[in-house]
C-alpha cells in the first residue's frame, strides 16, 4: 500500500494528468491513507498485546 501511495502521490505531482484521471487518482489515494491508517492501527493494538 506504500508503494501504490508513493506512486499515486508522484503521478499526480507530475502535471500532465488530465482532469479526470486526476480526480480518479486522488480518491484512490485518500482510500490508500485511509487503509494504511486502519492497519498502522490495527498492528499498535496487536503489539501492545506482546
Amino acid at each position: 500500500m506504500e508503494t501504490e501511495k508513493e506512486t499515486l502521490e508522484t503521478s499526480m505531482n507530475s502535471g500532465t494528468l488530465p482532469h479526470d484521471e486526476l480526480y480518479r487518482q486522488s480518491e484512490r489515494l485518500v482510500k490508500i491513507k485511509e487503509l494504511i491508517d486502519v492497519k498502522e492501527l490495527r498492528w499498535l493494538e496487536l503489539s501492545e498485546l506482546i
